[in-house]
C-alpha cells in the first residue's frame, strides 16, 4: 500500500515532532491521535474519502471547519 503525503507527514508529526522535539506526554499523543482518527472518520462519512486517499491538500478550511461542526453535532447527539 502506498502512503499519501498526509500519512507520511502525520507519522512524522507524531513520531518525530511530538515525541522527540516537543517531548509531550503519551497522554497528549493519544489525545491528538484520537482527534486525527475522528477526522478520518469524518472524511469517510461526509466526504466519502477513504483513509488511503487523504492527502495534505485535503486539510482545507472547509474540511477542518466541517469536521469541527461534525464533532459538535456528535457531542450534542451522543
Amino acid at each position: 500500500m502506498k502512503h499519501t503525503d498526509f500519512a507520511f507527514f502525520l507519522n512524522k508529526y507524531f513520531v518525530r515532532y511530538l515525541s522527540d522535539v516537543r517531548n509531550v506526554s503519551s497522554a497528549t499523543i493519544d489525545s491528538y491521535r484520537y482527534s486525527f482518527i475522528n477526522f478520518l472518520v469524518y472524511m469517510l462519512e461526509s466526504q466519502h474519502k477513504i483513509t488511503d486517499k487523504i492527502a495534505v491538500k485535503d486539510m482545507t478550511y472547509e474540511n477542518v471547519s466541517g469536521y469541527l461542526r461534525w464533532l459538535e453535532a456528535s457531542k450534542l447527539n451522543g
